[in-house]
Parts: C-alpha cells; structure tokens; sequence
C-alpha cells in the first residue's frame, strides 16, 4: 500500500493541540471505587443543598470532572459537549466557521485575512478591512475574544458583518459552513493563490502548523508543482502536535527504514512504529526548523529524523511534550476527558518529555539559532501577509536614497527577519557542512547507545528500557 495511505484515523485534540488517540472508557470500577467517590457525592448534595441560590446539577458534575482531569498534569483536560466534535473535525481535516483572521490595533478590529477556501474568502473580505460590526453589535468595544466568539457559532447560520474599506462601509452576511483545515503552507501565495515554495532554484520550503489526517497528503500536493526538488527545510517551529499516525506517516516519507516511534502505556503492549521503503522522497538534504514551541508530534518527526542522521535540525530545543492523551467519552452527556495515557520515546529508549530534576528534555538542534523577539514579531507580521493574495498585500520597499526603491520581495524579506530560515539556506548550500553536522550527531548517538547497553539506561532517561 502507497505510504501516503497509511494514515490511520485517530482521534482528537482537546485545549492546545496535542497527541492523541481515541478510546472508550473501561467498565465501570467495583465498591472499592465507590467507597473513595462517597466524600464528593455527600460534597454534592451538601452544595446543592445549602447554597444560597439554586444549582445547575451538571454545571456541578463538569465542574468536578475538570477538577479531577486538571488536577493530574498539565496536559490532561476535560472537554465540554459541544466542544469536542469542532476539535474532532479539525483534527479530521476540516475547520468551522468564517474562516476569518483577525487582530486588534489601536481598539479596531482588522482583518489580516480570510483563510483560503472558507466562507469569508469566497465572501470577498479582503485583508486590511476594518471590521465595524457583528450582527450589529460595534466590533469596537469588545475583547478580541469576544470578536471571535461572535464570528465562530453554530455552522449552517448567517452572520452580517459591517466593515470599512477605503472610508466606504460595506455589509456582508456570511453564513458559518466547513472548509479543509490548510495544515502545510509554502513561503507566500502568488497571484492565483498557489502557495510558492521555492526558496531556491533547486530547493523547496514547507511549513507544517499541525497534523492532522491528511498532513502527509498536503506536503506532497504541496512539492508535487517543484518536480524533484534538491533540498528541503521543513518548518516546524510552534506546531502543537497533533496525530501520532500523521506524524508518524510524515516522518516516513523522509526515512527508508528504522524506529520512528515508541509508545509504551501504564499497562498493555509496547507500541512500535517503523519506516518502510516504498514512497520515499528521494535522499535529499533536508534541514528540519524547531522552537521551544514545537511539541508533540512535531517533536516525534524531528526527533526520527535527528536519530537517523536524515536532517541537520537549526533553531533552538523543541517543548518535551512526550506524553500522548486519549479522548474518552463520558456518561451521562458530560463530554469528553483528554487523559494522559501513554509516553513515546525516541531510539527505543531516548525520553522526550520533561522529567522532574531532568537537565535533557526535547529534541536538541545541531545548530541553536535564537530568533530575537522582535524578529519574532516582524515574522509573524510576515507570515499573516503571506497567507493573502499579492493584491492585497501591503506594498513595501527597501530604504534607500532620495530616490525611488526596488520593491522588496516576500521571499527576502523573510529572509532578512528570520535568521533561522537564512541559516537553513545557507546550510542547503553547502551540503559538506550539513554532513559534518550530521556525523558528530551520528557519532554522539552510537557512544549514548553503546553506554545503554552496559548500564541499561540512558543519562537523560533514569529509568531501564520501558515495558508495559
């Protein structure tokens, strides 16, 4: 079977997107659990019976169920009805809503633009609108979380928006529908609105955000226009996580073969997940960007690729989120909890995640490469304008003397704001510097290795290989 079909369907992502799989709850527990419960159900009658005014018994219930949830970790949560089929879908490859990027400059609201393929798109909304109001309420005097509470809502209904364009106000009535989440990105968009994703002649750039279902499916759209292209970077930076079997699939079609993953759980089988020759890329250099933001799943598929010796890794330690979370359903129409249930590990035994008096978490870059806040901002700025067509976009030119300048192109001025990215160019280059980098990393993997084998645990992992 290709491998670009061997993404498996999974489940979803509850608060920040995370990994995840689906499960059902076991069966209910015996007496014993119900002797421990006793105390919070006499909690419950004594509120609902002593407090001063009445009580909505399941406003109660989910109270105590977040509690529970968030009381165990930091990635453990509890997801409301309603919530959990807009994040299941997301995860699935499909948004709700308008579609509508939004931010807040000097108490107005204004667009950055509408995402491609939703509802506000095909409306006509244009970058740099100024959004006046939501079903006649002035946009003006809410929160920027308000704004969007009014634009998100229920799918199949209408919203009227007001905005002003060239001191002109014009009135849309957009209706909420779903539309393919876009996971995987290029540099910027051109005139047809095809993400371009030559950052050389030779070399192509990709930007994935997340993973869901169809994450390797997009990167390969995304390459398919290059025709065989001879370097790669592959941005990973601020991407939560997302699918294991995404991420899983993504990493595979950089590496013929070896352990991408382990997942071990409290109880059951180890887990593991191998690569497979067949639909491959072509063994191209590949520079891989990552952040302290890059989590989860981003950091399964750096992580794999780092091991291998597949990609010099530029930027700075990723997150060490090396725990996966499971959505289960609750009885009684109380949702859904987002539970803790397994940890993966790199190399058979290499722990990721975060450990208390730990010194090593994450995945290490071959190159630490810091981005400057301020870059960060001006980045961020950039990338808002990539996402919109050319025509919208607003001009720029490069300072220059008295006279008129040559207009600075998008891909340039990525450049110049991303330091990280630059260094990714530089490195695709000179492929001789890139195997250096790759051979200390190599070399620094086997000695680790081999101290496994005499001691039975690695320095960063104070525990022997993990079982069930």
């Amino acid at each position: 079977m290709p491998k670009r079909n061997l993404i498996w369907l999974a489940a979803i992502l509850a608060g920040t997107l995370v990994l995840v799989w689906v499960s059902r709850l076991p069966p209910p527990a015996g007496d014993g659990t119900s002797n421990a419960m006793r105390p919070l159900g006499e909690t419950y009658n004594l509120i609902e019976q002593q407090y001063l005014h009445p009580v909505d018994r399941q406003s109660l219930l989910r109270g105590a169920v977040r509690g529970m949830v968030e009381s165990l970790d930091e990635y453990s949560s509890y997801v409301p009805p309603g919530r959990s089929v807009a994040l299941s879908q997301r995860l699935m490859g499909t948004e709700r809503g308008l579609g509508l990027r939004i931010r807040q400059v000097a108490g107005q609201v204004v667009v950055v633009g509408p995402l491609a393929g939703s509802p506000a798109y095909h409306a006509g909304i244009l970058s740099g609108d100024l959004l006046s109001e939501i079903d006649g309420r002035p946009a003006a005097g809410m929160t920027l979380d308000e704004v969007r509470s009014s634009l998100d809502g229920e799918v199949g209904k209408a919203v009227k928006l007001t905005i002003i364009r060239d001191g002109w106000r014009k009135s849309f009535e957009v209706t909420r529908e779903e539309f393919p989440v876009e996971s995987v990105t290029g540099l910027y968009r051109d005139r047809s609105g095809a993400w371009v994703c030559a950052i050389q002649p030779e070399a192509a750039y990709v930007r994935v955000r997340e993973f869901v279902r169809d994450t390797p499916e997009q990167i390969q759209r995304l390459l398919r226009p290059m025709d065989r292209p001879q370097g790669l970077v592959l941005d990973l930076r601020g991407n939560p996580g997302g699918l294991l079997d995404s991420a899983v699939a993504t990493a595979d079609l950089l590496l013929r073969e070896g352990l991408i993953v382990q997942v071990t759980r409290r109880r059951g089988p180890v887990e593991r997940y191998n690569a497979t020759a067949e639909g491959t890329f072509p063994p191209i250099p590949v520079v891989v960007l990552v952040d302290s933001r890059t989590a989860s799943a981003a950091e399964i598929v750096a992580g794999a690729l780092r091991v291998h010796a597949r990609a010099v890794l530029v930027g700075t330690r990723t997150c060490g989120k090396g725990c996966v979370q499971s959505m289960l359903s609750l009885p009684g129409g109380l949702g859904q909890v987002n539970l803790t249930t397994s940890e993966y590990f790199l190399d058979g035994s290499r722990a990721v995640s975060r450990r208390r008096g730990g010194e090593r978490w994450g995945v290490d870059p071959h190159e630490q490469v810091i981005l400057l806040p301020s870059s960060r901002e001006r980045l961020a700025d950039l990338r808002d304008q990539a996402e919109v067509l050319p025509a919208t976009r607003a001009a720029t030119t490069r300072p220059s003397s008295e006279t008129a300048s040559e207009p600075v192109s998008m891909l340039d001025r990525m450049l110049e704001a991303d330091t990280q990215l630059a260094r990714a160019v530089e490195l695709l280059k000179n492929p001789q510097e890139m195997d250096v980098l790759l051979r200390l990393a190599a070399a620094e993997i086997e000695a680790e290795r081999a101290k496994t084998k005499t001691t039975g645990k690695r320095p960063d992992n104070p525990r022997k290989e993990p079982t069930p």
